[in-house]
């Protein structure tokens, strides 16, 4: 597992690394993504109460895109990531669009 040093809610560095998360959301007739509840992987369920900032999908890079979501879950604000795997046909690979966090500790 791959981890990083970054800043959490509070400005405080922590050591970080991504968990994949199931995500039940809303994709809206003008096609977009909507989060509502993350899921924790032991069933836990964190419904969004805001979305305060959508952001666009970057640059493609190894194959893969991200677009970050600023939540509020309860009282805190934290960072949703959105990562979209491109269609590889030399490799076979389908696309894949999935959720996760920056798990600390």
């Amino acid at each position: 597992m791959q981890e990083d040093w970054v800043k959490d809610g509070e400005g405080r560095r922590r050591r970080a690394h991504k968990r994949y998360v199931d995500v039940f959301m809303r994709l809206t007739d003008e096609g977009r993504f909507d989060p509502l509840i993350v899921m924790w992987p032991d069933g836990r369920a964190f419904p969004i109460a805001e979305v305060l900032d959508r952001g666009s999908f970057g640059p493609v890079y190894r194959g893969v895109s991200t677009a970050r979501y600023r939540v509020r879950i309860g009282g805190h604000v934290t960072n949703l990531f959105l990562e979209r795997h491109v269609f590889d046909a030399t490799l076979g690979k389908p696309p894949v669009v999935r959720w996760w966090v920056e798990a600390y500790g």
